[in-house]
């Protein structure tokens, strides 16, 4: 399932949106370029929150967000993901969250969300996990976010907390430990 967006970020057309060229509907692409390293499973245990940095030079609104899980969680699993403001440089106030996705079966978990990614705006990222599963990540130090032409412009900060997946996502992001460990993949498409 995740040969698309890889294929898709080798390509031409892709190169020019991640150096600030037009996004065009149905464009699909991640929060992360590789430039040395491919992706990899990234391991989420129960209660666990990561969330990371995800600049935008080229403002686009998204029609999904996706993951692909690579190792199915216990039947009836769930996680959900949220997109978060930046407060000066750290994760701030939650923007949306998203449904609760079955991660109980590997491949593509979508969630359908017409958010619009404003132009030169740093967000954050979170995928809160119920059980164990990884789902397709990024080596720390090998990526560059969508529309920079300069490796490692997105530092790719990651933060990881225990929150209890009851408690839903916090409606302001604290706390945290910053890890070098993979940074989750999400897959967007973006909205006609």
């Amino acid at each position: 399932m995740f040969d698309t967006p890889v294929r898709l970020l080798e390509d031409s057309e892709t190169l020019k949106q991640l150096n600030g060229g037009e996004i065009a509907p149905g464009d699909i692409f991640t929060n992360s370029y590789p430039t040395g390293s491919a992706p990899m499973a990234g391991a989420y245990v129960a209660d666990q929150f990561d969330i990371c940095k995800f600049e935008v030079k080229t403002g686009f609104t998204t029609a999904t967000i996706e993951i692909d899980v690579q190792t199915a969680a216990a039947a009836g699993k769930r996680c959900r993901l949220g997109i978060f403001a930046d407060d000066n440089n750290k994760a701030g106030a939650l923007l949306t969250s998203s449904p609760l996705l079955a991660v109980n079966t590997v491949g593509i978990k979508t969630w359908t969300v017409g958010f619009t990614f404003k132009p030169s705006t740093a967000y954050w990222l979170g995928i809160h996990s119920e059980d164990v599963v990884s789902v397709y990540s990024i080596p720390q130090g090998f990526s560059r976010g969508l529309g920079y032409d300069k490796v490692n412009h997105n530092t790719f900060t990651l933060y990881r907390s225990s929150v209890p997946f009851a408690n839903g996502l916090p409606a302001n992001y604290s706390g945290g430990s910053k890890m070098t460990g993979p940074t989750p993949m999400f897959i967007f498409t973006v909205a006609p």
